[in-house]
């Protein structure tokens, strides 16, 4: 039998939260809350619930649990299941509201997947507003969000915006996929900035080397060989991997990869093996073998392997 003294109820009235303290001692415990009720939480600050399993809310009171719930586990889960039974438009309204007024930058719902999911172009202007919004996590989901949906000029204005330096690195990287068929000028100058910008873990690098492959690839090349000679090992890793679509015989090119393939760091001479086999480089069969005598059992496979292909 359960003995918490301190326990309390979230009790929804009348459209807020209030709490109200509710001992819980021997087999049951009863408690006159009065009229106008909506929704009534056990232990709406989880002080001592860790896990409820199975449906705990009725239907009816999951967009109050959504919009009015202290802790934010509870919220996202009613907000979850809200959207997954009902997703009609005054449920998506209900729920929109409440996010709005938890604008923050830690707020109980940092995640917005379950609206992003939707791909409903009724909610561009939210998501717009989400993306400059100062929530981190919700700025990522905006960029998704915005990323699957019916492509507008404001919608490719702020994604091109977003695309900056001192940017968030999942946003611009969301971004520049988002903007990699499109055609504008705007579009096409901020993959081309995005290009330009060295990102922890090289996720912005990623995303936009293979666009502007694919797009310019004379002015991909420069750029390439230039990331080939500079930066930090995980710039010069994508840069070096994205030369694989180039057009073929650029010595440029295939300078870069034979600096790659005898750099002393394996991470770069893997990249540059796989990449110079990829493309047929046999002029560099001398700088493999040369590499080969000085790598360790993980690289040297990679190299034998590339040396079975351009021989």
């Amino acid at each position: 039998l359960y003995d918490i003294p301190n326990a309390r109820l979230g009790v929804i009235r009348n459209g807020a939260l209030e709490r109200v303290d509710f001992p819980l001692s021997g087999k049951a415990s009863e408690i006159a809350i009065g009229p106008g009720v909506t929704e009534v939480i056990l232990d709406p600050d989880h002080d001592f619930l860790r896990e409820i399993k199975g449906d705990y809310w009725a239907p009816t009171s999951l967009s109050h649990v959504a919009r009015l719930a202290p802790n934010g586990v509870d919220r996202l889960a009613a907000a979850r299941r809200l959207i997954g039974r009902d997703p009609s438009d005054a449920s998506i309204d209900a729920l929109v509201a409440g996010l709005r007024a938890d604008r923050s930058e830690f707020p109980a719902i940092d995640a917005l997947d379950f609206l992003g999911t939707l791909r409903s172009p009724s909610l561009e202007a939210f998501f717009l507003e989400e993306l400059v919004g100062p929530s981190y996590d919700r700025r990522v989901a905006a960029a998704s969000a915005l990323a699957g949906l019916p492509r507008t000029p404001a919608i490719r204005s702020a994604l091109a915006k977003a695309i900056r330096p001192e940017g968030d690195v999942r946003v611009v990287a969301t971004a520049v996929t988002a903007l990699a068929a499109e055609s504008d000028p705007a579009s096409v100058e901020a993959v081309r900035r995005a290009s330009s910008i060295e990102s922890r873990g090289g996720l912005i690098e990623r995303a936009a080397f293979p666009v502007l492959v694919e797009r310019s690839p004379s002015e991909a090349a420069k750029l390439l060989v230039d990331a080939a000679g500079k930066g930090g090992p995980i710039r010069r890793i994508n840069a070096v991997n994205a030369m694989e679509k180039l057009p073929a015989s650029l010595p440029a090119v295939t300078a870069a990869l034979e600096k790659a393939i005898l750099d002393p760091r394996d991470r770069v001479a893997r990249s540059g093996a796989v990449v110079a086999a990829a493309r047929g480089e046999k002029t560099l069969v001398p700088a493999l073998v040369k590499r080969r005598a000085s790598a360790e059992a993980g690289l040297a496979r990679e190299i034998d392997g590339a040396l079975a292909k351009l021989r």
